[in-house]
C-alpha cells in the first residue's frame, strides 16, 4: 500500500476530500498537522535517527521511515502562520519548531510530490517573474514617503493598498480582522505622516470580473468571479458577502495566457498553486499573485472540476 504524507492542518476540508479519494485509490494517506507542534497538543512527536538503524518519524498514530514513504504533499504547514505567546522563551521555542518543520520538509523533499518545502514568494519577486513571463502586472510601488505615494496617486488616480507578503489575521476577541485590497485616496494621504513603514501600493486596475486559477502540473482550472456587482467585494472578492454571494463560473483562459502561466510557475519552481488574475475593462488579463497552498475548494465543487480527485491520482502516481 502507498504511504503518502501530507502536511496541513486541523481545519481544511480540501484535505479530508483528497485522503478520502487517496484511500479510495487504495493508498495510506498519513496527514501531519502542522499546529500540533507549536500548540504542544497532546499528539505524541518522535524522531529516531539510531547508529545501525534506519531512521524513524513517529506522529500521533503513525511510524513510518522516509523510505517507506511514497509522495508528499505540502498543502498547509508554513511556519509563517503560527504565532507564540510574547517573550524571549517563547520565541526561542519558536525557533526550534520552525527549525524542525524545516529539516522534516527539507528530509522529504525528494518525496514532495505536489507543493514545496519553502515558504512562498513575496509579492514582489512574483510580479516581477510574471512580467519575464510576458503576463501584464499592474504598475507597483514600494516607498515609506507620503510624497512618493502622491506622486504615483497622481500618475493613476486610483491606487491600492496590500501586503508585501502574507499577513496574519488578527484576533480581536471573538471576531478576526483580515487584511483585504484597499484603495488608498488623497484623504488617506493627508493622514498619513511625511514616512510610515515600507508598503506596496499598485495601480488599480478597473475590472470586468475576477479570476482564480488553480495550477496542477502544467494544467490550469479557471473560475470567473462576478465581484464587480457588489460593493462589498468590489475591490477585493475575498471580502465575502454570505447573504448574496458573488456568481462563478467556469472559465477557460486564452491560450496565450495559459502558456505564460506555465512559463511563471516554472519560474517560480510551483507545480500548483491558486493564481488571481483580473479581466479588465479595457479587455486585457492582469496578474496579481499566486498563493502556492491556496484554496481550491472554491473551484472545485461550484464549476465541477473534481480537483480533489485530480490531487488525489496524481499523488498516487
Amino acid at each position: 500500500m502507498k504511504k503518502v504524507v501530507i502536511f496541513s492542518n486541523e481545519n481544511d476540508v480540501s484535505t479530508d476530500l483528497v485522503m478520502d479519494w487517496l484511500t479510495h485509490l487504495g493508498c495510506q494517506p498519513i496527514r501531519m498537522h502542522h499546529e500540533h507542534l507549536w500548540s504542544h497538543a497532546q499528539v505524541p512527536f518522535s524522531l529516531t535517527q539510531y547508529a545501525g538503524a534506519p531512521q524513524r518519524i513517529s506522529w500521533g498514530n503513525h511510524s513510518i521511515n522516509p523510505e517507506e514513504i511514497h509522495t508528499v504533499y505540502i498543502r498547509k504547514g508554513s511556519s509563517r502562520n503560527q504565532k507564540l505567546s510574547d517573550g524571549d522563551v517563547y520565541a526561542d521555542t519558536s525557533s526550534e519548531v520552525s527549525a524542525l518543520l524545516d529539516y522534516l520538509h527539507t528530509r522529504l523533499k525528494r518525496k514532495i510530490r505536489i507543493g514545496r518545502a519553502e515558504n512562498e514568494h513575496a509579492k514582489l519577486h512574483q510580479t516581477e517573474m510574471a512580467k519575464s513571463a510576458g503576463l501584464d502586472v499592474p504598475e507597483t510601488l514600494v516607498t515609506n514617503t507620503r510624497e512618493t505615494l502622491l506622486l504615483f496617486l497622481d500618475r493613476h488616480k486610483q491606487v491600492a493598498t496590500k501586503a508585501i507578503q502574507y499577513i496574519r489575521p488578527a484576533r480581536e476577541g471573538k471576531s478576526v480582522r483580515i487584511f483585504y485590497t484597499s484603495l488608498v485616496s488623497k484623504k488617506h494621504l493627508n493622514a498619513l505622516p511625511d514616512t510610515f513603514a515600507p508598503s506596496l501600493f499598485q495601480e488599480y486596475i478597473p475590472k470586468e470580473y475576477e479570476i482564480r486559477t488553480f495550477y496542477l502540473d502544467g494544467r490550469c482550472c479557471s473560475m470567473a468571479i462576478f465581484s464587480q456587482s457588489d460593493q462589498r467585494t468590489k475591490i477585493d472578492f475575498r471580502d465575502y458577502n454570505n447573504s448574496a454571494p458573488n456568481r462563478t463560473v467556469p472559465y477557460k483562459l486564452p491560450l496565450a495566457v495559459e502558456k505564460k502561466i506555465r512559463v511563471l510557475m516554472k519560474l517560480l519552481q510551483l507545480n500548483t498553486g491558486s493564481i488571481d488574475l483580473v479581466k479588465s475593462t479595457n479587455g486585457k488579463y492582469y496578474f496579481l499573485e499566486v498563493n502556492q497552498s491556496g484554496q481550491f475548494g472554491m473551484i472545485s465543487g461550484p464549476c465541477n472540476y473534481f480537483l480533489e480527485e485530480k490531487i488525489a491520482k496524481y499523488l498516487a502516481q
